[in-house]
């Protein structure tokens, strides 16, 4: 790894202008491949969220243990889409952290 520019500010450890840039051939850029192959025939409720535009291959790996994840979305939408912070705030929040630790997301 090339060495990191010299900031002169105190904190520079901190500072995302030190940072390397990821480039397109970064081992980091790559879409992780699922070892588990998709359910081959989706839970209804499941079945419906993808028609209204959730991820299917999200949906696909996660629908082997249909109750497990519908449990799991009932806790995690409400932390995504509702709350006191703005979901623009929220998702610019998790851009920033992925490409801290350098995470295709």
């Amino acid at each position: 790894m090339p060495a990191l520019p010299v900031c002169a500010c105190a904190g520079a450890a901190r500072h995302s202008h030190l940072r390397p840039r990821l480039s397109v051939k970064s081992p980091f850029c790559r879409l992780p491949v699922p070892r588990l192959p998709s359910v081959p025939e989706l839970d209804p409720d499941l079945q419906a969220r993808v028609d209204r535009g959730a991820d299917p291959l999200e949906h696909g790996q996660f629908g082997w243990a249909p109750e497990h994840y519908k449990r799991w979305l009932a806790f995690e939408t409400p932390l995504r889409f509702k709350g006191k912070v703005e979901v623009r705030t929220k998702e610019v929040a998790r851009l920033r952290i992925a490409r801290l630790n350098q995470c295709h997301y």
